[in-house]
């Protein structure tokens, strides 16, 4: 994923374009990317101290990978490693120099965590590059189609780009403590962890083969808020939807600085009647990172 940057770290940033998710190479443009129908990388999350998403040197930096298909979340084998991010005009990122931490970690085993350098220049973003494979040893090679699995495993490719620490620039991960999710009117619980979707006897219910309108109420504490005296604007966001059936009306939903913090968009169910996993990935252009999920019944 890469970050929007802003002239100044201070300064709010407007979201102005989709943050890239993965390196995979063309998509496929007969596919909506709304929908899960093969495993994908859908979200990458750095967590220091506090849930602080800002870097700061010395530290410990945890990153949670987000990982799941049309049955909902998987796990992996995952390779890494975390560098200086390097300028680029191809959109590619790369290391400048060389990686200060690299591993492999088995994401059923827990996320991958790396030991920050006591020292990193505070005007440049680090990166995290790393390919996730569900059955063979992933293999990190120096150029992204290197990025490969065993075989003919297809590789999860991923990148994300993690903001250090200023005097004048620290950030939070939006906080989804206050998330309401409706769909068709039905008020819907968030998943309490990753778990596959069904339709059992306590599974929230909503009319299969219907469109129906999607109501997200983030509520205020997803963003930072601004400081006025320095007529600093509050965060923008970008949300991620994701459905591993049924179709979202779109992929990407905005918040800008001036509007409350909601949206509203389609889902069109399945026509037959099947369990649902649906994800919401917040991003806030400035390295914070949140998801959640909630699961259902299309009856």
């Amino acid at each position: 994923m890469s970050s929007i940057h802003c002239k100044a770290r201070s300064t709010y940033c407007a979201l102005a374009l989709p943050l890239l998710i993965g390196l995979s190479g063309c998509e496929d443009p007969l596919k909506n990317p709304q929908e899960l129908r093969e495993p994908r990388v859908l979200g990458v999350r750095v967590r220091t101290l506090g849930d602080q998403a800002s870097l700061e040197p010395g530290q410990d930096a945890t990153f949670d990978l987000l990982l799941a298909d049309s049955a909902g979340p998987v796990q992996a084998q995952v390779a890494f490693k975390l560098c200086t991010a390097a300028s680029s005009v191809r959109g590619v990122p790369y290391c400048e120099g060389t990686a200060f931490a690299q591993g492999r970690v088995d994401l059923a085993q827990g996320p991958v965590v790396a030991q920050l350098p006591d020292s990193f220049p505070s005007d440049a973003n680090l990166t995290l590059l790393g390919v996730a494979c569900l059955a063979g040893e992933p293999r990190l090679g120096e150029a992204p189609l290197d990025w490969s699995c065993p075989g003919r495993e297809p590789p999860l490719r991923f990148s994300f780009e993690a903001w250090p620490s200023s005097a004048e620039f620290t950030n939070q991960n939006p906080d989804l403590s206050q998330l309401r999710v409706q769909i068709g009117g039905t008020e819907l619980p968030l998943d309490e962890r990753q778990a596959t979707p069904s339709c059992g006897t306590e599974a929230p219910e909503v009319f299969a083969g219907e469109t129906h309108a999607v109501e997200i109420e983030l509520g205020e504490a997803a963003r930072e808020r601004g400081n006025e005296s320095a007529n600093e604007p509050d965060e923008a966001l970008q949300l991620s939807h994701f459905s591993t059936l049924g179709l979202f009306e779109r992929q990407y939903s905005f918040v800008t600085a001036e509007q409350r913090p909601r949206v509203t968009l389609e889902w069109q169910a399945p026509a037959m009647p099947e369990a649902v996993k649906q994800y919401l990935v917040v991003r806030d252009g400035r390295g914070g990172v949140t998801w959640v999920s909630w699961s259902f019944c299309a009856r």
